[in-house]
């Protein structure tokens, strides 16, 4: 029964997967008719296209035949018409491309342009020829009374040619305009006989009457002459007009673009309308066939459904028929073996009592279920409770691991038009499953919000809980706690006993928000515990904040402090029986109300504000301190991001360079050699001294950087200025940095003159790792570097093991020799110092010689080299080495 159930399920799930696809294929044809017919439209309007471009294209070869005929004779009222013609089929064209999307503004312009030029060519072609065509009439007129026959015949040839060229009808304007002159010169002539005639005593009437005739004639030529002139002078221009269209095809091979692309158009939807025509063929034969299979499973579906309810008996599911048609009173149809109702009742039951369970339990989904929504399938499932009987909403909060509480899945399926299925699906494992999951989950979440050391809440609870963005408690105020040089302890306790200091403050600083007669606010206020020596207090506003940070100062205070030491108070603390802390101190800070936004990058919120609040009681003394902006910290920290961009922008853009300043003889004051220290520029070009960043540089860890550069200018120095030597300052924190200690022996390893390199060691610098060194120094001096320490006098205790390595020269502490004009002192650890090193058979260098009087003192004390401003000052190489 099972199996032919699941045969139907199949069926039915195959059925509509099928019209599902049929309806698919349905909207493929539709789409690809739609596809179809819009495409044959396209083309329609292609066509369309296609025959107004080549009726232009028409109207524009006879337009260029018009004015092709022989000059005079060209028709500019027909040539004008067929302009106005080709005008009006334009602007139509550039519409119906316009509405088909086929031409863009620029293609427009063009297009336009290109008409109106060859409208303008045209124009000025027709007034040229009306004037031309008036002249005519006018030499109509003469020409045939003239009795220059040859004038007559060439003017008339060059007017009716129909191919002549521009130069001949120039050459002949000219020879025209020769007998012009002629004539004018001979009309003179006559003019001036005639004249003389009328002063002689006796006047020759018929002489003057004959030169006066002889004129008229002349004129009359001149005349005609100067009308063949201006004739032949329109014909050229004509010519040249003509020239200059016949030469203009701009307009004709846009127009001959334009039909390539519409012919193009149209071939390719053309082809594409047979692709359409082929997919639709297919789409049609695959409905047929799917209609067909429809059709036959239909047929089996509905010989299935006669047997459904067989397959439900023997169902592992719980499983309830119910026949709906007569919705006022419902019947249990049929009920699987598998389903009971009372968790209680063993599962061999009659079928009547199990249908009487059945319809019990469909009743008792009402107010769970919404049993009237036909819309809910087996695709949704609704989560119950059952327990003695009683059906209810699940609720995930109220979860029991009892054993008669069971956890059940509710389905429905309407089968046929009369029949719903419910299936009762058991899912307590899993419910009990996902119940365990949450109680664990929570169970981690308070282990992250309760520090396991103290047992107040964590750092990870303080971010949940505070540092979120959150409007209920974006206004808290935040109190910081921290004991001051914790790290002391530290470094002289274990790591035990460390631990129980901090237990034991922090069940100090709760007794001291409990004490007797405090407000209530400050007693149930959660703490937490940060890290170390670090704690956290959240109130609501200032005066709580201030309150609480009264009675901790109150409560920690050390009874035998004298006040007078400072204003902050100093404690004790009983870590045991046999161990008592004191002379302690505590750093408090409390921050604003709101969370300060420099800028988009940077925000100090409350939590920073307090613990920089914390940092300003170390400067001031103070029991506490309430943040605001500009305090000394912040303003320091303001300043360290500045220095910091200033390096960053020095090591991005080659802005850190050295310069050189000279270690003198004493007596002679010859340069033995210089030392190289560093400079930067800042993105100002402003030279920045060492002092204001090399402190910076070496605490957020860009002091290795910037002796790197330093490492390579050095060897570039020796390699670039053969005569010179040099000098390095190298801290013992750069022999131990392998990175630096490598770049400094990769040069040195290449260096052509390694003997030319003194390396300066600061023995005012703490030193940590002697064997390093000494192996370092060593090996250097192997290869031929000169050995320095630097600042000696000053050092920290170093002063015997120094002496362990061989060194060339020992540079007198700057600080000592400044103090030899005012300080007796300073003269008598000087002299023990320089006598010292020459015992051991060192040079001694005396640094800050600032004046000619602290030279006079270094000479006599027999000093061998000095450095400073009164013999040279720091210059960059190439202001030296020139």
């Amino acid at each position: 029964m099972n199996r032919e159930y699941k045969n139907i399920e199949i069926k039915t799930f195959v059925q509509r997967i099928l019209q599902i696809f049929i309806t698919a294929l349905m909207v493929g044809i539709f789409v690809c008719t739609g596809i179809f017919f819009t495409k044959l439209h396209k083309i329609d309007v292609n066509y369309d296209i296609n025959n107004h471009i080549h009726e232009i294209m028409l109207d524009n070869q006879e337009l260029m035949l018009n004015i092709e005929r022989p000059s005079i004779y060209a028709n500019f009222e027909s040539s004008g018409r067929k302009l106005s013609e080709i005008d009006t089929k334009t602007s139509e064209l550039i519409a119906l491309l316009k509405e088909n999307r086929q031409l863009n503004k620029a293609e427009e312009e063009k297009l336009s342009q290109s008409l109106e030029k060859l409208k303008n060519y045209v124009k000025e072609f027709n007034s040229l020829l009306g004037t031309s065509g008036s002249d005519f009439k006018s030499f109509n007129v003469l020409y045939a009374q003239s009795k220059l026959i040859d004038v007559k015949q060439n003017v008339l040839e060059f007017i009716f040619a129909t191919k002549i060229s521009i130069s001949s009808i120039k050459n002949y304007v000219d020879f025209l305009d020769t007998l012009i002159e002629n004539n004018n010169n001979l009309i003179l002539e006559y003019k001036n006989t005639i004249a003389s005639l009328k002063q002689e005593s006796k006047i020759k009437t018929d002489d003057i009457k004959l030169l006066e005739d002889r004129i008229k004639a002349v004129d009359e030529e001149k005349t005609y002459l100067i009308l063949s002139r201006k004739l032949l002078h329109g014909v050229k221009q004509l010519h040249e007009e003509k020239e200059e269209i016949k030469n203009f095809t701009d307009f004709e091979n846009i127009l001959t673009q334009l039909k390539l692309q519409v012919l193009t158009k149209i071939e390719h939807l053309e082809t594409t309308n047979e692709q359409l025509i082929l997919v639709g063929a297919i789409f049609a034969v695959l409905l047929v066939f799917v209609t067909f299979i429809i059709f036959k499973y239909s047929l089996d579906l509905t010989r299935a459904l006669d047997i459904l309810y067989k397959a439900f008996l023997n169902s592992p599911i719980q499983q309830i028929l119910i026949n709906t048609k007569n919705k006022k009173n419902l019947y249990i149809e049929y009920v699987n073996d598998t389903f009971t109702f009372n968790i209680n009742t063993p599962t061999e039951q009659s079928e009547n009592v199990r249908k009487a369970q059945a319809m019990n339990f469909y009743d008792s989904l009402h107010g769970v279920i919404d049993l009237n929504d036909n819309a809910k399938g087996f695709d949704y499932g609704t989560l119950i409770q059952e327990s003695h009987n009683k059906i209810q909403e699940y609720n995930e909060n109220d979860i029991t691991g009892r054993k008669e509480t069971r956890f059940f899945s509710i389905f429905r399926k309407s089968i046929g038009d009369n029949i719903e299925l419910i299936n009762k699906v058991d899912v307590t494992k899993k419910i009990l499953q996902i119940k365990d999951y949450k109680t664990k989950l929570d169970n981690m979440q308070k282990k992250l919000d309760t520090d396991s050391l103290t047992g107040l809440l964590s750092l990870q609870a303080l971010q949940d809980k505070e540092l979120k963005d959150d409007k209920s408690n974006k206004n808290n105020i935040f109190l910081y706690l921290k004991i001051d040089n914790f790290n002391d302890l530290r470094l002289n306790y274990s790591t035990i006993m460390i631990d129980e200091i901090i237990k034991t403050f922090a069940r100090s600083l709760k007794n001291a928000l409990n004490v007797k007669d405090n407000d209530e606010v400050l007693k149930t206020t959660n703490i937490y515990h940060l890290q170390l020596d670090e704690f956290c207090i959240v109130y609501k506003n200032h005066e709580e904040a201030m309150a609480a940070a009264d009675l901790i100062q109150k409560h920690f205070k050390a009874k035998n402090v004298n006040p007078i030491m400072g204003k902050k108070n100093k404690f004790e603390l009983q870590i045991n029986q046999n161990m008592e802390l004191k002379d302690l101190e505590l750093n408090i800070g409390i921050s604003s109300e709101r969370d300060i936004r420099k800028t988009n990058q940077e925000v100090i919120n409350r939590l920073a504000q307090a613990i920089l609040a914390s940092y300003e009681t170390i400067k001031t003394k103070e029991p506490y301190c309430v943040y605001k902006e500009g305090l000394s910290i912040e303003k320091q920290h303001a300043e360290q991001q500045r220095v910091v961009a200033q390096i960053r922008y020095a090591l991005d853009n080659d802005k850190i360079f050295v310069v050189c300043q000279g270690v003198h003889n004493s007596l002679t004051k010859e340069v033995s050699y210089y030392e190289v220290l560093v400079r930067l520029r800042d993105e100002h070009n402003n030279i920045v001294s060492p002092g204001l960043f090399l402190d910076v540089a070496r605490k957020v860890g860009l002091y290795k950087n910037i002796q790197e550069v330093v490492i390579n200018k050095v060897f570039d120095l020796i390699e670039n200025y053969p005569e010179a030597k040099f000098s390095i300052n190298l801290a013992n924190s750069d022999i131990i940095n392998k990175e630096t200690r490598d770049v400094f022996e990769s040069r040195l390893a290449r260096c052509s003159r390694p003997e030319a390199l003194c390396v300066e060691i600061l023995e005012s610098e703490s030193i940590d790792k002697y064997d390093d060194l000494s192996n370092f120094l060593t090996s250097i001096s192997l290869r031929g570097c000169k050995i320095a320490i630097d600042d000696f006098g000053s050092g920290y205790s170093n002063f015997y093991r120094l002496l362990k390595i061989k060194f060339d020269y020992l540079k007198i502490d700057g600080s000592i020799i400044e103090s030899l004009v005012v300080d007796n002192n300073a003269r008598t650890v000087l002299e023990t110092l320089v006598g010292f090193a020459h015992k051991q058979g060192y040079e001694v260098v005396a640094e800050f010689v600032k004046n000619q009087e602290i030279l006079k003192i270094v000479q006599d004390y027999g000093i061998e080299k000095a450095q400073g401003y009164e013999l040279s000052k720091p210059e960059e190489p190439h202001n030296i080495f020139i």
